[in-house]
């Protein structure tokens, strides 16, 4: 299994290859800033991907695209958030959600994930995948703006 922290908040590239040493830890990557092109297939090599957020108003309201991403390509999500983004992760069950700034939940979930069976884990991947399709598809939702629009332009 292997776990990816991308652009973490908490996770500089310096603290990153500190703990990794640190903790001996194989099985973690923190590859940093991607390029477009490196984005996807680095993402695709994770058993799962981390995703964090400090707490805050402003974050618990919004939804990141590094959360529509995640999902779109179907890898399992384990995420230390509130706010819309972790309703989005358990109304999509496609991961595992802790609070914000709760590292032992985050170990906990992390081994969670490790003893999952195949079947779990692919029930992740789809769902993620079907959620993203059905609500952050571009092409969908241009045509609901444009319909929410033009509603709008005939009253």
């Amino acid at each position: 299994m292997s776990i990816c922290f991308l652009n973490s908040y908490e996770f500089t590239i310096i603290n990153s290859v500190l703990l990794k040493k640190k903790l001996n830890l194989t099985n973690c990557f923190f590859p940093g800033y991607l390029k477009k092109k490196e984005f996807f297939s680095t993402l695709n090599q994770a058993s799962a991907l981390v995703f964090g957020l400090k707490k805050n108003k402003i974050w618990s309201n919004t939804i990141p695209s590094k959360l529509q991403s995640y999902m779109s390509i179907g890898v399992p999500i384990i995420a230390y958030i509130d706010g819309i983004s972790k309703k989005i992760i358990r109304q999509a069950q496609c991961g595992i959600v802790n609070t914000p700034n709760d590292y032992k939940g985050l170990a906990k979930s992390i081994l969670k994930l490790k003893k999952m069976n195949k079947t779990q884990i692919s029930r992740y991947k789809e769902n993620a995948i079907n959620y993203s399709n059905k609500h952050f598809n571009l092409i969908k939702i241009s045509n609901k703006l444009q319909e929410v629009l033009d509603f709008d332009v005939q009253k």
